[in-house]
C-alpha cells in the first residue's frame, strides 16, 4: 500500500510538472474588435434594382494615428467594381454602429490576390489599425482566431444587431499550413479556423492582435478547411500607397 502511495505522488508531480511546463494559449486580444468594419456595397443589376452585398475589413496605418484605409478582400467589392463603378450608380459604405455609416472610395484591388484597399474620405476615431505580421513556417500549429461579420449567422437567428464591434463574431483554430496556390501565386493561409459568409475580409489574427491574413473562402470539399490570404500579399499594395504599418 505505501509504494501505491508513493508511486502516485510520483504520478501526481510528474503530472504538476507537465502543466506547468506547457505554456498557455493566448487569449484572443479583444482591441481587435476595435479595428474592423462592416462593409456593405450596392449595385443595380439591369432593371435598375439595387442589390446589397456586405463583408469585412479592417483598419490599417500608424499606431496611434486615426485610421483612413481598409483592407478587405476583391470580391467583398466585386459587384460594386464590375457594375456599380464601372456603369455609375454603385455604392459602397462601411457602417460603424446602427446609424452611423460613411462612404468608402476603392484605392486599389487585385482580383488574382483576392485583396482591395479602400479609404475613407478622412481618418476617423472610431475604429484604430491594426499591427500586421506575415507568417512564418515556425508559426504552424499557432492557435489564430477569424473575426469578421458572419452573414449566415444572422439569416440563422435574427440577432438585434447595431453592426458594432460588440456584434462581430470570433472563432478560433490554429495554422494548418502556409501555402502558395498554383496558377496565381498567392500565399494563403490554410487553418481549421471556421470562416463563413460575411467573414470574408476580415482579420485572421494571432494571440497578439497581429493580422497575419485575411479570413476569404471555404473549401467546398472538407468542413474543416478554411483560407486565408497571407498578409504579405497586402504589403506591396500599402507601400505603393504610402501608408504605414
Amino acid at each position: 500500500m505505501k509504494r501505491f502511495h508513493r508511486l502516485a505522488a510520483l504520478a501526481v508531480a510528474a503530472l504538476m510538472a507537465l502543466t506547468l511546463s506547457v505554456p498557455a494559449l493566448a487569449a484572443f486580444d479583444q482591441d481587435v474588435l476595435s479595428g474592423i468594419v462592416l462593409i456593405r456595397t450596392g449595385a443595380p443589376d439591369q432593371d435598375g434594382v439595387m442589390n446589397y452585398w456586405r463583408g469585412t475589413g479592417f483598419f490599417v496605418g500608424a499606431a496611434g494615428e486615426d485610421p483612413e484605409y481598409i483592407i478587405t478582400n476583391c470580391h467583398v467589392v466585386e459587384e460594386f467594381i464590375l457594375t456599380g463603378k464601372a456603369q455609375g450608380g454603385g455604392t459602397l459604405h462601411v457602417l460603424f454602429d446602427e446609424d452611423d455609416e460613411a462612404e468608402v472610395y476603392l484605392v486599389e484591388y487585385d482580383a488574382e490576390k483576392d485583396i482591395a484597399l479602400l479609404k475613407l474620405e478622412e481618418p476617423t476615431d472610431k475604429r484604430i489599425s491594426l499591427p500586421l505580421r506575415a507568417p512564418e513556417n515556425g508559426m504552424l500549429g499557432d492557435e489564430v482566431y477569424a473575426v469578421g461579420y458572419p452573414l449566415a449567422a444572422d439569416m440563422t437567428v435574427q440577432a438585434v444587431s447595431s453592426f458594432s464591434p460588440d456584434d462581430a463574431s470570433v472563432t478560433t483554430g490554429s495554422i494548418s499550413r502556409l501555402l502558395t496556390e498554383s496558377g496565381t501565386g498567392r500565399r494563403l493561409i490554410q487553418t481549421d479556423t471556421a470562416i463563413s459568409g460575411g467573414n470574408s475580409g476580415g482579420p485572421l489574427t494571432d494571440g497578439t492582435g497581429a493580422v497575419l491574413g485575411i479570413n476569404t473562402a471555404a473549401s467546398n470539399l472538407d468542413q474543416n478547411l478554411f483560407y486565408a490570404v497571407s498578409i504579405a500579399e497586402v504589403l506591396p499594395m500599402l507601400d505603393r500607397n504610402n501608408i504605414p504599418y
